[in-house]
């Protein structure tokens, strides 16, 4: 039987199982009494009637001879030259016998006894071609359920060369749809492109921030940035280098064949739940072609609380206490080092909903969404400074200004005029190394000193330390004369923590000196030694000794040193409870002091 007779009789079977709706076999037993208004005995009850509970318990074995029809129909077809099995004889049978248990449903005035008959009649023909069907077929195809697919029968999969190996997901550059695509293609079809695939990885993999690629005569230099610090990674041959910087030019929509003149493009790429954009800088060098990629991980992240970078529950009372008054707070970092985070962690300790905050940045500012503060611009490459605008929002009276830089001396002792007549709050940041720094950097923008002094509360300076990685990190015992140094008490129990180190070469043998391979990277860190980084926080705050220091002799040295007379604790003295606690490792110590 042609299939589409086949379908012709399942459309017919599929009719007739919808006037069930208006027969006594799904319907309730038994007719309502009804009386006409006009008194005519032949006039029936309203109709539609119907015993959900039947009509659910008919329907499964309805979609199962449905499925179970066309299957057998597609297998026969499949397989006719190894069994032999004839369409004219088992479709017919296939599809009357549901026809026959379906007219015995409709016709048996008991449920009970022609739900049973079309239960058989639904499914037992397809049992009993699985039982002639089996026999004639590798045992291999072999089934037991006519409704699964037949793996071994179905279309094999072909896999292209391309396709191998990691599965990434890649978004090309390109002005439109169209580009994109056709540079996905083209980059494709490098023959090098699973070390395409593999070198994206790594990069994902590893956490690197930014890649660096030097390109010399010999070689290809590869350098990541991981947690803010570069790390020198195995080179590559020219060869198989060139071809994955041809291939990353075309993702980025970017001529490969120029390695002279200045590029900038950018794609995409995604691995499981991970998306990453990389923005792709290319320029000529006198060694020969230099190439930066610019790492940002598109995940939107939500904004962690300053305690949760790393700032103690004390210091972070004595921060809020210094916040919620009125003065000034200055928040500080290094250059590149995470000021950011601070800003908005501090931000986020104030009090920002029974006080009225207004703000004052440059166009150029990114963190300008802070829930609870409006911001107004200006244009600090123009020439402008905040103060007009500054002044502007001084006539609704706010109590809290956020200056993200001041820029110049009227702003300064605008806003500690404002401190000292209004009550008012503000809050700016500043790079610098140091809190003391910071002080002295606000000062050499030549406001008033004696004013900045009394409207300045505190200044919060921190540093980030990359955290050792817990699954690979190795403990180490430190010398006496170290700890006593440090200022920590030694004891046989007190331990410092290190990077992973790996076995010597020589220790690389079995129990009969043969050479054995060397124990694999971390899968957490991938063979670094550290993952993510944790802020290590001072807190100055600025009494009276600081105050006339300021005044007086606004240097670094005398600031300082009546900030330690107070009892003012630097980032070096804190972070050492990190080494203590094992977060973080001796070397990294002496690194990040020393920046």
């Amino acid at each position: 039987m042609p299939k589409t007779r086949l379908q012709l009789f399942s459309l017919v079977a599929i009719v007739s199982f919808v006037s069930l709706l208006d027969t006594g076999v799904v319907s309730a037993q038994g007719w309502p009494e009804y009386t006409s208004p006009d008194g005519n005995p032949f006039d029936r009850g309203p109709g539609f009637y119907i015993s959900w509970w039947k009509l659910l318990c008919c329907i499964p074995f309805f979609f199962f001879w449905v499925k179970a029809a066309d299957w057998v129909n597609a297998d026969i077809q499949r397989n006719r030259e190894t069994t032999k099995m004839e369409l004219d004889s088992w479709n017919p049978a296939v599809v009357f016998s549901f026809l026959g248990g379906f007219i015995a449903l409709l016709c048996l005035p008991i449920f009970w006894i022609g739900f049973p008959i079309y239960a058989i009649a639904s499914i037992l023909p397809y049992f009993l071609y699985l039982r002639a069907r089996n026999p004639l077929l590798p045992k291999a195809t072999r089934m037991i359920f006519p409704i699964h697919p037949d793996p071994l029968k179905q279309p094999a999969k072909v896999v292209l060369k391309q396709d191998e190996g990691l599965q990434l997901e890649f978004k090309a550059g390109g002005e439109n749809s169209q580009r994109s695509q056709a540079n996905l293609i083209a980059a494709r079809q490098n023959p090098f492109f699973l070390q395409v695939k593999e070198s994206l990885y790594d990069i994902m993999f590893k956490r690197a921030e930014r890649v660096q690629l030097d390109y010399t005569q010999q070689a290809v230099a590869v350098r990541y940035e991981v947690d803010g610090v570069w790390i020198n990674m195995p080179p590559r041959d020219r060869q198989t280098g060139d071809a994955i910087l041809y291939a990353y030019k075309q993702l980025a929509n970017l001529n490969p064949m120029d390695r002279q003149n200045r590029q900038e493009g950018s794609f995409e790429v995604a691995s499981g739940k991970t998306k990453s954009k990389f923005e792709l800088t290319s320029a000529g060098i006198q060694t020969g072609e230099r190439v930066v990629l610019k790492v940002t991980e598109l995940k939107k992240k939500s904004a962690m609380n300053i305690m949760q970078l790393g700032m103690l529950p004390d210091m972070y009372a004595q921060l809020q206490a210094n916040l919620n008054r009125s003065g000034m707070v200055i928040i500080s970092s290094l250059p590149s080092g995470g000021l950011s985070s601070s800003w908005l962690g501090a931000l986020d300790a104030a009090d920002r909903v029974t006080r009225d905050f207004v703000g004052v940045c440059d166009k150029d500012f990114q963190d300008k969404v802070i829930e609870n503060v409006s911001f107004v611009e200006f244009d600090k490459a123009a020439g402008q400074t905040p103060l007009a605008e500054t002044k502007n929002l001084a006539l609704k009276l706010p109590d809290a200004y956020v200056i993200p830089e001041m820029v110049d001396a009227d702003t300064v002792n605008y806003l500690c005029d404002q401190i000292e007549k209004e009550k008012a709050f503000a809050i700016t940041q500043i790079h610098a190394k140091s809190s003391v720094e910071a002080v002295v950097r606000t000062l050499m923008l030549n406001g008033d000193r004696s004013k900045l002094a009394k409207s300045l509360n505190c200044v919060l300076f921190h540093k980030l330390f990359r955290r050792l990685c817990d699954q690979c990190k190795q403990a180490v015992q430190p010398p006496p004369q170290l700890l006593q140094q440090l200022g920590i008490e030694p004891t046989p129990q007190t331990m410092f923590y290190q990077q992973y180190q790996p076995p010597p070469p020589e220790t690389l043998v079995d129990e009969k000196g043969r050479p054995i391979a060397p124990p694999p990277p971390c899968r957490t860190c991938g063979g670094i030694g550290f993952y993510g980084r944790i802020a290590v926080f001072e807190l100055l705050e600025i009494n009276d000794k600081v105050r006339q220091a300021m005044v007086n002799t606004p240097t670094l040295k005398d600031i300082g040193a009546a900030a330690q007379i107070t009892g003012h604790k630097t980032v070096q003295q804190n972070a050492i409870n990190l080494l203590v606690a094992g977060v973080t490792s001796l070397q990294e110590l002496q690194r990040v002091v020393n920046q």
